[in-house]
């Protein structure tokens, strides 16, 4: 049992990390993508806005 413990513990160890790593990518991938749209959002009704702005001064 003694032997075994040095070697399942850094596996394991390893395994959380990786769990961890996969997990905050998937996150930085959401909010990536997230602020992309939001970013398209905004510049679009920015682009309304000022081609309506221009409509209104014609």
């Amino acid at each position: 049992m003694t032997a075994k413990e040095p070697t399942a513990a850094p596996r394991t160890f390893r395994f959380v990390l990786t769990l961890v790593l996969v997990l905050v990518l998937v996150i930085v991938i959401d909010l990536s993508i997230d602020l992309q749209i939001i970013s398209e959002m905004t510049s679009s009704r920015i682009l309304c806005s000022v081609v309506s702005m221009h409509s209104y001064s014609e």
